[in-house]
């Protein structure tokens, strides 16, 4: 592959050349080890895995280029074009983009000849750099200015990353038909690290000197894809104090208790209706989106972390064996995991189908709540009666659940509510419904289903 590009007259780069175009080294964008915090730096994180452990590094300017050379030993090593706030690259702490960056697979001599032949018209966006990175290849855009990664901006950024993936990755470009869109969060395989072919390290090609800028980007989409540069900068003037007078009951609610703010959450119903879509559904690919949105399903619908890993972890073996030639490994589901975030509960279910590759429609319940809609074995459709669609997918899925580990019965402290009820109605025998739900913490139904019956109630 190294010789296609080559043969365009690309020269091969050194990866330390690479990270120091992308990261501005030497210009003190990001924190040096032990700088003060005051400067508010941030800088970007590297993950490894060597053995059977996962290691995770803040990239410091003058460690920078040792840290490279330490991971590109490790079996695997990813760093995004992101700096994030603090030890954690999630995306509550993302702070700047430096680099946006594609990955494309499916990638043969002659794919790689007409993408670059599509660079070099500019029908296609030109980079800065190319990796390759064995079965695939992966283009950095690198920023003039690194983009703050405000709130209003990282959804137009997603959106602008999606629809420039869909020009980039098509039949000319790879032989993959399964176009992978990937967040604005995601790492990929440091230059000169291992990859999964074996013997075979990442090695990277610069293209361009000319760095890229938003405006440019743009000019490849449709206006509703673009970013809006005018809002790019726009931060809230407003002080603390100023908020407590105009929005007192906010101030209070946010800062003075701490609370998070207001999200929706709906039963495991759908945490179980996705572990079924997992089975039916997963293809290699979109192996790490299947799990990622199984911790954001978790958050949706309340379930415990340690039920969530679990269940995460029993899909290990059913995932590798996709395509065992691209091993899918534990440290790929801790790393999906990183999404068991309240920050996450608001997802798009549009961008968690294009992520997965498995369809999630919207429901069309006719007036049904969700339960009575999927439990039920028949619909009534236009005056016909009809057999529920969902009933032979969940009944098969469900078995294979069984079977795998994956169901186990109710969940975890679901026979505690009764118990509580009772003691509770023992102890104040005269109290109302509503006092019991104020005082337990849980659903007025439940307290109805448990609360004693009265001789006369019965």
């Amino acid at each position: 592959m190294h010789n296609v590009i080559k043969s365009w007259g690309y020269e091969e780069a050194e990866p330390m050349s690479m990270y120091t175009d992308i990261f501005r080294l030497g210009e003190g964008l990001i924190q040096k080890n032990g700088e003060p915090s005051g400067n508010y730096k941030t800088n970007p994180i590297i993950i490894g895995k060597i053995g059977k452990y996962a290691i995770k590094r803040i990239m410091f300017e003058d460690e920078f280029e040792s840290l490279i050379k330490e991971f590109q030993e490790y079996e695997w090593a990813y760093l995004s074009g992101l700096t994030y706030w603090g030890r954690d690259n999630t995306a509550a702490n993302q702070s700047k983009m430096y680099a946006m960056i594609f990955d494309l697979d499916g990638v043969t001599k002659k794919t790689l000849g007409s993408l670059l032949d599509g660079i070099s018209i500019e029908f296609y966006p030109v980079p800065n750099y190319i990796v390759l990175s064995g079965h695939g290849l992966h283009l950095y855009y690198i920023f003039e200015r690194p983009v703050a990664l405000y709130p209003n901006i990282k959804s137009q950024l997603k959106r602008l990353k999606f629809a420039l993936t869909d020009i980039i990755w098509n039949r000319n470009t790879s032989t993959d038909r399964a176009v992978q869109h990937q967040g604005i969060n995601q790492a990929y395989r440091i230059a000169g690290g291992k990859t999964k072919v074996k013997g075979v390290r990442a090695r990277a090609f610069k293209i361009s000197s000319h760095p890229t800028t938003l405006e440019y980007l743009n000019g490849f989409v449709e206006p509703k894809y673009r970013i809006d540069e005018s809002a790019l900068y726009r931060e809230s003037r407003m002080s603390l104090e100023e908020a407590r007078e105009l929005y007192p009951e906010w101030y209070e609610r946010r800062i003075v208790r701490g609370e998070k703010p207001g999200t929706w959450k709906t039963n495991r119903a759908l945490y179980d209706w996705w572990k079924a879509k997992m089975f039916e559904g997963a293809v290699c690919g979109h192996r790490y989106y299947c799990v990622m949105a199984l911790a954001i399903f978790a958050i949706k619908c309340g379930i415990d972390e340690s039920e969530l890993r679990e269940d995460a972890h029993h899909f290990v073996k059913m995932l590798n064996e996709l395509n065992p030639d691209q091993p899918f490994f534990e440290a790929d589901v801790e790393s999906a995991l990183d999404c068991y975030d309240e920050r996450y509960i608001t997802f798009p279910r549009k961008d968690l189908e294009k992520l997965t590759g498995i369809p999630m429609p919207e429901r069309k319940r006719n007036h049904r709540d969700r339960q009575t809609h999927l439990q039920a074995d028949w619909w009534s459709v236009e005056g016909e009666t009809v057999e529920n669609p969902c009933k032979k997918n969940r009944e098969s899925a469900l078995k294979e659940m069984r079977e795998n580990g994956l169901i186990k019965g109710r969940p975890k402290g679901s026979g505690t509510k009764e118990a509580e009820v009772l003691a509770y109605f023992a102890e104040h025998p005269e109290s109302t419904v509503r006092s019991a739900v104020e005082a337990l913490g849980i659903s007025k139904s439940t307290v109805q289903k448990w609360k004693p019956r009265k001789p006369h109630e019965s």
